[in-house]
């Protein structure tokens, strides 16, 4: 018997204290518990340890790892709060035992190394993380933040590098949210300007997701969280989910400073800031560029209004190159193409002055939804993109039959907690939600120009990402190409489609959805007799997703041009006479209704009579809505016919059979209506 080892490690473990909010809200706040057993494959065989170093000092994580019952590459990637640092991945080959893998970080400085670090290891047959582990520095100053504003301190200083919690914050329902943002962990602090100049203040170094927010008191009010006017704010301008602004101020101005994490996120955190002291003033961005989704070839404008409106330069990025040429306040796309869908930012600065002097606009997305859905946008998180399901959302789900979303996966990244999709290590999602209006089979692809995955969940309740459900899922291939997964959706239901890149490889992703139902049938067409000349007409009732198509049949052979639910067949014959029948297809499938046979009223007749030894049957051909008399005896010469069967039929066809019945006898019919 093999025994379970268990390793537990609290995460933040006060971080639903006092929160009334965040019980709506996605926590990160975890405890992670690592099973394994000798059976499993890969396995942690020593974990990584927290460390805690002068700034400058080179930095060393090993972890120890192994693999049974397996023969493929082993693989460990590490993660620094929660998303993948590049060129961190070390791939063993031939595993016999214990392998061993270091993340070296030379002359770690707390903005560029602090935070929390995971290993995550991987083969062909599994996943197995690390516990996270902290990476902290001698000497850093702890400084007087605190969730109760009305408590908070005032520091002052050119250069301030300390650090904090919030994890003892409380949720004040009257407190901002930085960027638009929801947080409920928000702490504070004030700070007053030593000199005149340009600010730069950061969260880099922390070991959560941080938002940061700039605030100055309304001089008329009561000095209140309700009375704070917003300066500037950032969600995950820095590295590694860290927040990082700009701003100007003046010698002893006053400035509150708010720190939350993102949907409720704790931890330490590290903040930094400098001053420096010049007359000029960094430009102010008053409208950043929006994020927008088009139909394909439409035009696409981007702009950024800025405060000052002369002495300024520009410079735009696309997917973090630059734009060759593109130096004025806007960008003019003439026609999107596929290629020009992702990520567009502009560094506005002043002529003649250096980065130190330019700002960075907050990102947009340009996107193609083939449906013209403006609301339509893939999120590189998941609250970005969530439905009614939260009360926080910020894009509307999409909804309809069919549709194609094109997007870009660059600079999307892994969350904390975050599920591996499709059980593959990845680390650049960018999440699409959909809401049916009815229920049916779905089927999603996604179309990619790198390795990537395709994942589709529910979310039924719940604060984390451990309460998604999952629902499809697709993994299929080595490189570029199609994922595909097919389920069944509910109407009313908000299901969260995720694409992932292998490795946080990232790029173009086509992502097509259709919703369908394979045709039914609730009313088939009606055998009946026609009068000579007249018109006869046949219909049929049939639904499904999409809606079924049409094409009728005589005798099995298509009748060019029937294709509709009915069939009307003018100045009915003789050689109109036969057997009818549609087949009712869509894309999801097609059905053939029961086959309606129509004959002339005229003359009254018996017609398909069917004998076996112990039975018969009759079926009687008149007009409609009239009664007839099915009667028999046992000799032509006789006149005692007996009738045996009476009816009115409302089609003109009146069928009659027994079992009482044996072909020793003998038995003539006629028939005569009343």
């Amino acid at each position: 018997m093999n025994t379970p080892n268990f390793i537990m490690m609290p995460l933040m473990p006060r971080c639903l204290h006092g929160k009334q909010r965040l019980r709506f809200h996605l926590v990160f706040c975890f405890c992670l518990v690592l099973f394994r057993t000798a059976l499993s494959d890969p396995y942690i065989d020593q974990e990584p340890v927290s460390q805690v170093v002068d700034a400058g000092q080179m930095v060393t994580f090993v972890v120890k790892v192994g693999q049974t019952n397996s023969t493929s590459p082993l693989a460990v990637l590490w993660r620094r709060n929660g998303k993948n640092i590049p060129g961190s991945v070390t791939v063993f080959t031939n595993v016999t035992g214990i392998e061993t893998a270091v993340l070296t970080i030379t002359n770690a400085v707390p903005t560029s190394a602090g935070g929390t670090y995971k290993a995550v290891v991987h083969d062909a047959k599994g996943i197995a993380k690390s516990q996270s582990v902290t990476l902290s520095f001698n000497g850093q100053q702890t400084l007087p933040a605190t969730s109760s504003f009305a408590s908070r301190t005032l520091l002052s200083g050119s250069n301030i590098w300390g650090q904090t919690s919030n994890l003892d914050a409380t949720y004040d329902p009257a407190a901002p949210e930085n960027d638009g943002i929801p947080g409920g962990k928000m702490v504070w602090i004030d700070w007053q300007a030593s000199a005149s100049g340009i600010v730069t203040l950061s969260t880099k170094g922390s070991e959560f997701d941080t938002t940061l927010g700039v605030y100055k008191l309304d001089p008329g009010g009561s000095g209140i969280v309700s009375d704070l006017i917003p300066v500037v704010a950032d969600d995950d301008s820095g590295d590694f989910y860290s927040s990082v602004v700009r701003f100007n101020a003046i010698e002893g101005d006053i400035f509150t400073i708010g720190i939350d994490g993102y949907y409720g996120n704790c931890g330490k955190i590290a903040l930094d800031w400098s001053i420096l002291p010049t007359e000029e003033k960094a430009p102010e961005i008053l409208t950043h560029p929006n994020s927008q989704t088009v139909l394909p070839n439409e035009e696409v404008w981007l702009y950024v209004d800025v405060e000052q409106t002369s002495g300024l330069t520009y410079k735009w990025f696309f997917n973090g190159m630059v734009l060759m040429g593109e130096t004025n306040s806007q960008l003019y796309l003439p026609e999107v193409k596929e290629y020009n869908v992702g990520q567009y930012r502009v560094k506005v600065g002043l002529l003649g002055f250096g980065n130190a002097y330019s700002v960075l606009s907050k990102p947009a997305q340009i996107q193609i939804n083939t449906e013209g859905n403006p609301n339509a946008l893939a999120g590189n998180k998941l609250h970005s993109t969530a439905g009614t399901i939260l009360p926080i959302f910020r894009m509307t789900p999409v909804s309809g039959y069919t549709g194609t979303q094109i997007f870009s996966t660059y600079s999307s990244s892994h969350e904390p907690g975050e599920p591996d999709h499709c059980g593959q290590v990845g680390g650049s999602s960018t999440w699409y939600s959909y809401l049916p209006t009815a229920t049916g089979t779905f089927t999603v692809n996604a179309d990619t120009d790198y390795e990537a995955v395709l994942a589709a969940y529910v979310w039924p309740g719940g604060t984390s990402y451990a309460d998604l459900v999952p629902v499809g899922c697709s993994s299929t291939n080595s490189g570029p190409g199609v994922e595909s997964t097919t389920f069944t959706v509910t109407n009313g239901t908000t299901y969260y489609l995720v694409v992932d890149g292998a490795d946080g490889g990232y790029g173009t992703v086509t992502l097509s959805y259709e919703l369908s139902n394979p045709p039914q049938i609730s009313a088939h067409p009606q055998s009946h007799t026609v009068p000579t000349e007249s018109n006869a007409l046949l219909s049929v009732t049939a639904s499904g997703i999409p809606d079924p198509t049409y094409q009728w049949r005589m005798d099995q052979s298509t009748m060019t041009g029937s294709t509709n639910t009915s069939l009307t067949i003018t100045g009915f014959s003789g050689l109109d006479e036969g057997s009818y029948d549609v087949v009712v297809s869509n894309r999801a499938g097609a059905i053939t209704s029961s086959v309606a046979s129509l004959y002339l009223t005229d003359p009254l007749r018996l017609q398909d009579y069917a004998i076996s030894p112990t039975s018969y049957s009759i079926t009687v051909l008149g007009n409609a809505n009239s009664n007839y008399v099915l009667q028999s005896c046992s000799s032509l010469i006789s006149s005692n016919w007996v009738p045996i069967y009476t009816n009115n039929s409302p089609y003109g066809i009146v069928e009659f059979g027994t079992t009482n019945y044996s072909l020793t006898t003998q038995e003539f019919f006629r028939v005569q209506s009343q």
